[in-house]
């Protein structure tokens, strides 16, 4: 019986063999996503993670990411195995025939797939050993410390092993209920089933039409908890697309006679409506991952190129704000001696009073500013004011909320709490207190006249203006500038939950923090972006491996009619493409879309451009899918002329 049970194992063992190259493409992307995890869960696991500042925000991304690697792969090997049983079908139906029990055909369809899974697994972990260095290297880089050292990573090791063994263990059992329905004659049919003419639905190219509408309505018209709903509504439609609405324009093509018959389009057209109904489950996948990866990588290059653009919009160095009077001038005795300390010859310190005060015409509380103390920083600010004269104001903007067609409406303030209203003789682009907030500078007068109505206690603001740390110089990360920010925030955070005079802010630090986060992003989701990528095209390959068959004799017969070899291999490079960049099309489309309403919807219509990030995420995906195209393509193409001669 032993004897029996190993002769079944090497059954299962060769078929695998002899299917190696329909097999290999599942088998390495399945192995590179056990890498990057295994990768992944080696930084989780470093005892020295938690050393850097960084570190603990790294260790939390990653976690993150393990779950989304383990989710898709999951989803990848369920879509991966489905189509290797249609592949399969005409062997099973032999093996019954020759007398296989369903019993054991089950057993060895599942030894199969616990084979190529278990070979996945250590190839993965076993190359995942040799990248790791490398990548906790690159991790040292990113998060700024000396050193991550090399350790023995058997908790990595026990985590990778139990999550995937247990991931094909359950798909490989799944995959019995696939075949159980099924009989021995749609097994011997298996994919030399006559194809059809594919039907579709007009009412659901509709829906498809529809559902895309309505996201883009929903986009344009944001409430609370509504992107679930559009992207609900943009998964319906992207499926529907591929499944009906293209179909529909295919079939509707090859009633354009002069077009049809023009060339080889006969020979591709006529396949490509099948096809993509076949794929269309798949195709849909592929756009909605790709859609989602390019948007996410194009909101953080947006994010980041925002980020550069504050920082040159912010003309002072440092500011602090006077909580308590008297510790406040220690305080600020402190940062004078801080920056003497590091160097700084020369600096301005400007002082500058500010109060709140509700408007009519405004939901927010509004900062006003004396003329008087204004005219300090109209030099710093590139700016030359005229006269004001009692109640009239000039409208401060900072530049994310500029909007000239809205704002030449907006002429006057009404104080809510008197009826005093305030004139606006002049509109200018600049960021004084912050990006975030807007100001009115008003007359010395004025301002006494309205203070009894503030919002608060008035605030006394200190710019510090250094001229070796211009804003138009970005700083990097070794950058005198930044150490000094750094100290000073730091000192500044230690002492607010003990006796601080104020509240200190950093132009440097604010940009310093921000880009390391988008690149804890970057370096997190770029690893995540080549599984997509790759497994993609991985499973694109097998779907064309699958009817490789039927594409034989399907050209074999028309070869006959007179068709060369290279037409036929034009027509067929032709419907690859198709299926290749398609998705990448329709992805690129609702990238480029999402974006554009996102810059809209956090007001940063004339701040930032969206055609660098959107070019970077795209260009990227469409690089690497021209590669996986080219090899998918001439390894596909030499299959079907080995088969053809």
């Amino acid at each position: 019986m032993r004897r029996e049970a190993m002769r079944f194992w090497q059954f299962a063992l060769n078929n695998v063999r002899r299917n190696a190259h329909a097999y290999s493409a599942y088998f390495l992307s399945s192995s590179f996503a056990v890498m990057i995890f295994f990768t992944y869960a080696v930084f989780i696991f470093h005892p020295d993670i938690t050393k850097s500042r960084l570190g603990e925000s790294v260790r939390i991304g990653m976690t993150a990411a393990e779950f989304v690697i383990f989710g898709f792969s999951f989803l990848f090997v369920l879509f991966s195995i489905s189509a290797f049983l249609k592949a399969r079908k005409n062997d099973f139906g032999i093996l019954i025939i020759l007398g296989a029990s369903g019993k054991q055909l089950n057993y060895l369809i599942f030894l199969e797939n616990m084979l190529i899974g278990s070979a996945s697994i250590a190839v993965g972990i076993g190359s995942g050993m040799i990248f790791s260095k490398l990548f906790l290297l690159i991790g040292t880089r990113v998060m700024e410390i000396k050193k991550l050292p090399m350790y023995l990573p058997w908790e990595a090791i026990k985590l990778t092993i139990g999550a995937f063994f247990a991931l094909f263990f359950i798909i490989s059992w799944f995959t019995v209920l696939f075949i159980r329905q099924n009989q021995v004659l749609e097994f011997l049919q298996g994919a030399k089933k006559l194809q059809s003419e594919p039907k579709v639905s007009p009412f659901l190219s509709i829906v498809s039409i529809v559902a895309f509408t309505g996201s883009i309505y929903l986009f344009q018209h944001p409430t609370n908890n509504i992107i679930p709903l559009i992207l609900l509504l943009n998964m319906i439609g992207t499926y529907f697309f591929f499944s009906q609405l293209i179909v529909l324009a295919i079939l509707l093509l090859k009633k354009n006679r002069w077009l049809f018959w023009r060339g080889t389009n006969l020979l591709w057209i006529s396949d490509m409506a099948y096809k993509m109904k076949d794929n269309a489950r798949m195709l849909s996948m592929v756009t909605i991952i790709t859609t989602m990866a390019c948007t996410s990588i194009g909101l953080v290059l947006m994010i980041d190129q925002l980020n550069k653009q504050i920082y040159q919009d912010t003309p002072y160095d440092l500011k602090f704000r006077i909580l308590e009077e008297k510790e406040g001038l220690a305080d600020i005795q402190t940062i004078d001696r801080e920056l003497q300390l590091a160097g700084v010859k020369k600096y301005q310190k400007v002082d500058i009073h500010l109060s709140y005060f509700d408007f009519k015409e405004i939901l927010r509380p509004l900062a006003v500013i004396k003329q008087s103390d204004f005219r300090k920083l109209e030099k710093e600010f590139d700016l030359k004011m005229v006269p004001i004269h009692s109640n009239e104001g000039i409208y401060l903007v900072n530049p994310i909320q500029w909007n000239q067609e809205q704002l030449k409406y907006l002429n006057q303030f009404t104080l809510d709490k008197k009826d005093v209203t305030l004139q606006i003789v002049e509109q200018f682009k600049k960021a004084v207190i912050g990006l975030s907030e807007n100001v009115l500078v008003v007359s010395d007068s004025t301002y006494h006249q309205l203070k009894p109505f503030r919002s608060g206690n008035e605030e006394k603001w200190i710019y510090y203006f250094i001229p070796e740390w211009p804003n138009h110089i970005i700083p990097y990360s070794n950058s005198p500038q930044v150490k000094v920010s750094e100290q000073l925030i730091k000192w500044n955070r230690d002492r607010l939950d003990k006796n601080a005079g104020g509240l200190l802010l950093s132009r440097t630090d604010e940009y310093i923090e921000l880009k390391r986060s988008m690149r804890i992003m970057i370096f997190i989701g770029l690893f995540i972006a080549a599984i997509f990528t790759l497994s993609m095209a991985s499973f694109l390959y097998f779907k064309l491996y699958t009817d490789l068959d039927r594409e034989r004799r399907h050209y074999l017969m028309v070869s006959k009619l007179g068709l060369s070899v290279e037409e036929i291999m034009r027509s067929s490079s032709i419907q690859i493409a198709i299926l290749f960049f398609t998705p990448l099309i329709v992805a690129a489309l609702q990238t480029g879309y999402a974006l554009a309403e996102m810059k809209v919807m956090f007001h940063l219509l004339t701040y930032i451009s969206i055609s660098r990030p959107v070019m970077i995420a795209i260009g990227g995906f469409f690089l690497a899918q021209l590669i996986y195209f080219w090899i998918v393509r001439s390894r596909y193409l030499a299959h079907l002329k080995r088969a053809m001669l």
